[in-house]
């Protein structure tokens, strides 16, 4: 859900998402930087360790993705310079 959905829908404490309960400590004329800043780090650190841990399959998986649209462009560009020799031979 998107933040602006989620603080529409959910109306109870216990229900909001950590984003959407950040919004709370920032005032019209004052915020808590400390809090905000704390809750980020705690919002993002699930996310980083996960990564951590799944590092080297995630690179993996982004080189092979690399290393197959290289082979797909370059049979692409292979088939294009032969069909224009195919063309040109053909007048």
């Amino acid at each position: 859900m998107t933040f602006a959905r989620t603080l529409i829908v959910l109306n109870s404490n216990e229900m909001r998402t950590l984003t959407v309960g950040l919004t709370i400590f920032n005032g019209e004329y004052w915020s808590e930087q400390g809090i905000i800043m704390a809750g980020a780090v705690f919002t993002s650190l699930p996310i980083v360790i996960v990564f951590l841990f799944l590092q080297k399959r995630i690179s993996g998986s982004v080189l092979a993705g690399l290393a197959a649209d290289r082979q797909i462009r370059g049979y692409i560009e292979g088939r294009k310079k032969n069909r224009g020799a195919e063309q040109a031979d053909f007048r």
